[in-house]
């Protein structure tokens, strides 16, 4: 199954009837796809499939059920991995008996509900790391959920209104940080959660990594690695399904060594790279592919109005023939490997106030300090201290362990697991399913069991490399600033994806945004002016003040419309 919605009674009965189509349109905006409904009088869920595992994601069971979106992989490969509907019915048998144990054995990337009419009970529970997102709200004593933040606005009768809290995070960040979401009141449910509605609505934690970080490490970096290497290769052949494979290849790390990994289990992967021929991107992913004797299509980027637009270049050329009777919707990616891997994000600044305690330092130089002043004076008490406060509240939180886990396990459940939001809000128009096999859960615990530093700046990454064949680290990659090279060197003339930027001075960007303030709560035009002035002045360059105001205005403005068709 790919997505789903819903809503659920608390007592009673649901208020009013709502048609199994007219909620399928919310989730399937192609309205192409496979659907199915479940309905009783107090819950109705309505899913779509694009097909692409070959095993459905449902079962019934005396008048209950438990479906998910996603793969859960319960246990190694050979253990019924794969088998999408076992797994839905050892979560259902285990969930029902207030068992948590089969979640806390998943490591895919899933998210799902179990029903269960005697006991009047709906569990809705998300993945390990909170990669597959499933958004609910409570409304007039009904429970309203979908894996699509934009169909459950459009579902749900609660009047919208903005979280300004969850903008200024996203115009910080790209993404709000813990349940928040553009919507006061509607909440992404975390990682490794379940939720549980009965009369009541109770949310509790099933798994957390700060807890994993707690436990015991390696002896031997050497026994570390090799057990990294071994959880690797379980998480590759637990996502093995169809009989051709398809894989992003980037000029980095992560998407080689999952190409890799597939070739060392006889797989021959067709990859794909996206950009310009001038970019370092698709030298060095066309030199790598070549010298596995693998086949490559490099395409430029095109544009997209409702999202990503690579996801939809790589449906296409996947599958070239459009007459096909089923078509390969099955991409292999290598997204969450630079932070599950190779701890990005914790800079040396951060390292540094991280080992002296100081969590408030930390925070300030992970977060880009926001302007207040681009918001109308009246909104500015509303976030004070806002994000910062928020980071450092976070990375407190995250248990006993060691300062640089907890930075790790506040960057996995927010910003990694926020990661591929967009992706999956726009799933239904993409018509494919990712492979993150760097998402696994077990692989990412298997992480905290080194010593904590050892991970940063790609060093344990760069040892873990010597367990693959020479040609992984022979190729050049693009490193990440500051963190450790690769030993073959950078092909000359290329755009290092990284190179600092010089200033822009946009004051057309700036302007635009003024213009866009203008009787429009809660963006301050004076103050976009005069950030106008500077630009133009050369006196500063506030262009990222534009970026973070841009995110803001686009919240704003599409907050009464989450559920526009797609042209």
């Amino acid at each position: 199954m790919t997505a789903f919605a819903g809503l659920f009674a608390l007592s009673g009965t649901l208020p009013e009837a709502i048609t199994h189509n007219a909620l399928a349109r919310l989730i399937d905006r192609t309205v192409t796809h496979r659907q199915q409904s479940f309905t009783d009088g107090r819950l109705h869920v309505t899913k779509i499939d694009i097909g692409a595992y070959p095993t459905p994601s449902f079962h019934e069971d005396n008048g209950g059920l438990t479906l998910t979106a996603g793969d859960p992989i319960l246990g190694r490969p050979n253990e019924n991995v794969g088998d999408r509907t076992h797994a839905c019915q050892l979560i259902h048998s285990t969930l029902g008996k207030g068992d948590l144990s089969a979640l806390q054995a998943s490591r895919g990337t899933f998210c799902g509900l179990s029903y269960f009419p005697k006991d009047q009970a709906l569990y809705l529970f998300t993945d390990r790391l909170g990669v597959r997102p499933l958004f609910y709200t409570e409304f007039s004593n009904v429970l309203y959920f979908s894996t699509s933040l934009r169909a459950l606005a459009a579902l749900t009768p609660k009047p919208l209104e903005l979280d300004l809290v969850a903008a200024i995070e996203y115009a910080t960040f790209n993404y709000s940080l813990e349940d928040r979401t553009r919507y006061l009141g509607i909440q992404r449910l975390p990682a490794g959660s379940v939720l549980r509605s009965s009369k009541e609505v109770a949310r509790t934690r099933y798994f957390s990594l700060h807890a994993k970080a707690e436990g015991a490490h390696f002896t031997t970096k050497q026994e570390g690695l090799d057990a990294l290497y071994t959880t690797f290769q379980d998480a590759i052949r637990s996502r093995l399904h169809d009989s051709t494979d398809h894989a992003l290849l980037s000029g980095g790390l992560d998407s080689r060594v999952v190409v890799t990994a597939l070739t060392q289990l006889n797989r021959e992967p067709h990859c794909y790279t996206f950009g310009e021929p001038s970019t370092l991107d698709i030298k060095i992913a066309t030199q790598y592919a070549q010298r596995l004797n693998l086949p490559i299509i490099t395409h430029p980027f095109e544009p997209c109005h409702f999202g990503p637009g690579w996801p939809l270049l790589a449906a296409r050329l996947m599958n070239p023939d459009k007459t096909l009777e089923n078509p390969t919707r099955l991409l292999w990616t290598g997204d969450g490997g630079s932070v599950g891997l190779g701890r990005t994000y914790i800079t040396t600044e951060i390292e540094s106030h991280l080992s002296t305690g100081n969590f408030r330092l930390a925070a300030e130089s992970f977060c880009k300090p926001f302007q207040a002043r681009i918001l109308r004076r009246a909104y500015r008490p509303m976030i004070k201290g806002t994000p910062t406060s928020t980071v450092e509240r976070l990375i407190r939180k995250q248990g006993a362990c060691h300062p640089v886990n907890r930075m790790f396990a506040f960057l996995m459940e927010n910003d990694q697991a926020r990661h591929l939001d967009e992706f999956y809000e726009n799933i239904d128009l993409y018509n494919i399913e990712l492979l993150t096999p760097l998402y696994d859960a077990e692989l990412v615990v298997t992480t905290l069991s080194f010593e904590p530093t050892y991970p940063l700046y790609h060093r344990m990454y760069n040892d873990w490399l010597d367990k693959f064949p020479t040609a992984t680290k022979a190729t050049p990659w693009q490193p990440y600033p500051g963190h450790i090279p690769g030993p073959a060197p950078l092909p000359p003339n290329s755009d290092y994806q990284w190179e600092p930027k010089q200033p822009t001075f946009d004051t057309l960007a700036v302007r635009e945004l003024a213009q866009m303030a203008l009787g429009r709560a809660p963006l301050s035009i004076t103050n976009l002016v005069a950030a106008t002035m500077a630009c133009r002045l050369r006196v500063k360059d506030l262009t990222w003040v534009a970026e973070q105001a841009r995110k803001i205005h686009h919240l704003t403005t599409h907050l009464g419309k989450p559920n526009d068709s797609v042209d």
